[in-house]
């Protein structure tokens, strides 16, 4: 088992992109901040064991700026994906409101229980990220660097804190930031030992 686990959001979109739901779509990516990840690298202070990346452009890229910070390869794997949120990617909060006024509104009342439309339900998000956990933290790995998405680092710290994950929200990493779990020896607990961490 993993024995300290790195997370690195992935780098901002470009200014005009922000402030969207992004989750199968990439809006491009900030070149100030893509040296912002790889800065935050340094964080780390060694070469990790694995470093392991969503598929997505804009985690694929912060993970080959992170590797090459640190002198590493990594891998993709799709279970680090961001939430599919279906017709509304891209959008805004309030353009959301404007064109699905009906889901908005369910999206507000039920958050846990949401099925984003022509995407996938809140649940089965969760379940994934529980999954993907147990997945990479149980490998052999002394020290894993994973680069992937605001909604899988938060809720995985709602995970371990005992929050109900459909209140994610109250977790806002920063693009480029840094947060890291360890496990003490002999020990299958895991601390927050630093969340939205910045070089």
């Amino acid at each position: 088992m993993a024995d300290a686990v790195y997370l690195i959001r992935h780098a901002a979109p470009p200014v005009e992109a922000r402030g969207r739901y992004w989750g199968k779509r990439d809006p491009g990516i900030d070149p100030r901040s893509l040296a912002a990840a790889a800065a935050a690298a340094d964080l780390v202070g060694r070469i990790p064991d694995r470093i392991v990346s969503s598929p997505l452009e804009r985690a694929r890229l912060t993970a080959e700026a992170v590797a090459n910070r640190l002198g590493g390869r990594f891998v993709v794997t799709p279970d680090l994906e961001e939430i599919d949120f279906g017709e509304f990617d891209g959008l805004t909060y309030r353009e959301i409101q404007s064109r699905h006024p009906d889901a908005a509104r369910e999206w507000a009342e039920r958050p846990g229980e949401f099925v984003f439309p022509g995407g996938c339900g809140v649940r089965e998000f969760e379940a994934r990220a529980e999954t993907a956990w147990r997945r990479h933290a149980g490998s052999d790995d002394g020290t894993l660097l994973i680069v992937t998405h605001g909604g899988i680092i938060s809720t995985w710290c709602c995970l371990f804190l005992d929050i109900d994950p459909a209140r994610r929200f109250v977790f806002r990493p920063d693009y480029a930031s840094l947060t890291l779990f360890v496990r003490r020896s002999s020990s299958e607990f895991w601390e927050l030992a630093c969340f939205n961490d910045r070089k």
